[in-house]
């Protein structure tokens, strides 16, 4: 507090008090001007509220603070301490002239205002704290009882249970109308990588006009309670729940096989809504890359029709998905157009599990994200190799010799496009990426017994 000197204006003997209030995520400032000792009772009351704003959760807090100060600035209003310039030296000098102030009864009465708005403050922030505590704990049991429930169905997978098997039909063979779209798209495709595809900085052409419109398709985010979007993606997507349970000592990740399919609609918004995003795009053999998913499919009870369970038959299934998912260079070139060069981080599978490759790789992507490339260690530890841990397929999966080529075939062709796209951008030693796929392939019909009706097991990379 400090005298406000300026002659003409007020008297030096009044006080002008200016606050700055935050907490949590809100701010507010509030002003005020009196003599001294109004400006000292008022003090002494905010000073009492914000005491019961320290002992409260951080959003009541917010709450109550955002509160008392709205209130002391009405207050503060009806007696015209802080009001413009040229009211206060009009009031000056009214009082000059007419010499019919009486300080004290004024005063008083100012200060009972005070009193009156801040214990009304008070009141109505202790109410509201008192509902969000209730909303925030029937939001806890809500999480629990969710919890708990998906606790529970994860079990009754595991024990082989109760949930029925649910039959997922083969993908059927296109029409002409659906090969025609494909056959437009991948023009699109070719014309935007001439027409500077990879420089983030092409306009937006048919494919994504159309992914754009999937998106229409939803309503608006419900942004209100516990389960809206906001807080999903804030909890799911952004881990926040998880960085501020570690204190905001440990960084989270989100990652998914399903995002790298969807880039033509979702690259070009998660650039837009993040733009600071890092991605990583991990590709691994697509032989192995669609047994895997299948096996995926097996373990949550989704059994495809293609699929021959009697006899643990996977071609069918392979054959067809090597057309689609594992055909990654039409998948991938959404990512490379829209997400800036130094914000994607482009590997192979592979190299994450070998002993000669791992910690470069790992390095590597270390150096990317902005962490420390030598911490905590260079080795990743193989967990998840079924070959290796057991249980069915453990052996490998069956099919005859001429089947793994004709999957090799396609495998190669898919490989040698995202290869090339790999080259082009320089995002990583495309001809050692080729050369570690291939010794895959060769490796497997190393262990086809002869003849093109002789059984081979194949074991994933």
């Amino acid at each position: 507090m400090a005298p406000t000197e300026k002659p003409g204006f007020r008297p030096s003997n009044r006080v002008r008090l200016h606050l700055n209030l935050g907490s949590g995520n809100s701010a507010s400032s509030w002003e005020m001007e009196g003599n001294e000792q109004l400006v000292k009772s008022t003090v002494e009351a905010l000073g009492a509220a914000l005491d019961e704003v320290a002992h409260l959760p951080a959003t009541a807090a917010d709450s109550q603070q955002a509160t008392a100060a709205a209130a002391l600035a009405t207050s503060s209003d009806n007696a015209n301490p802080h009001g413009e310039e040229e009211e206060a030296e009009a009031a000056d000098k009214q009082e000059a002239a007419t010499g019919q102030q009486q300080p004290g009864a004024q005063e008083q009465h100012q200060e009972d205002q005070q009193d009156s708005a801040v214990e009304e403050a008070q009141q109505d922030a202790a109410e509201k704290a008192e509902l969000q505590q209730e909303e925030q704990q029937d939001g806890a049991k809500a999480n629990k009882q969710e919890e708990e429930q998906r606790d529970g169905a994860e079990e009754a997978e595991q024990q082989g249970g109760t949930e029925e098997e649910q039959l997922v039909p083969t993908p059927a063979a296109p029409t002409a109308a659906e090969e025609q779209e494909e056959q437009q798209e991948e023009k699109e495709d070719a014309a935007g990588e001439q027409g500077g595809l990879f420089d983030g900085s092409a306009s937006q052409d048919v494919s994504e006009a159309r992914g754009l419109e999937f998106t229409r398709r939803f309503k608006d985010c419900d942004n209100s309670g516990q389960f809206s979007c906001l807080n999903r993606q804030n909890n799911w997507v952004l881990n926040f729940r998880r960085i501020q349970q570690a204190n905001f000592t440990k960084a989270a990740f989100e990652g998914s096989t399903h995002y790298g399919l969807e880039g033509r609609w979702l690259a070009m918004q998660l650039r837009e809504h993040f733009p600071w995003i890092k991605i990583v795009l991990t590709m691994r053999e697509p032989i192995s890359q669609a047994i895997s998913m299948l096996n995926h499919q097996l373990d949550h009870k989704r059994f495809p029709e293609c699929y021959d369970r009697e006899k643990g038959l996977a071609f069918e299934c392979i054959h067809v998905d090597l057309d689609y998912e594992s055909r990654y260079a039409k998948s991938v070139r959404p990512w490379v157009k829209h997400i800036p060069r130094e914000q994607l981080h482009v590997l192979q599978y592979e190299n994450l599990t070998s002993d000669a490759n791992m910690a470069p790789a790992l390095r590597d992507l270390k150096s990317f994200l902005e962490i420390d490339p030598l911490l905590p260690s260079d080795d990743l530890g193989l967990k998840n190799f079924r070959h290796q841990r057991g249980g069915e397929h453990s052996d490998g999966w069956p099919m005859s010799r001429s089947q793994y080529e004709s999957l090799v075939e396609k495998a190669r062709r898919n490989a040698e496009e995202i290869v090339e796209l790999v080259r082009a951008q320089g995002y990583a030693d495309a001809d050692a990426w080729m050369a570690n796929w291939e010794a895959a392939w060769k490796m497997n019909l190393k262990r086809c017994q002869p003849g093109p009706e002789g059984e081979c097991l194949v074991i994933l990379t």
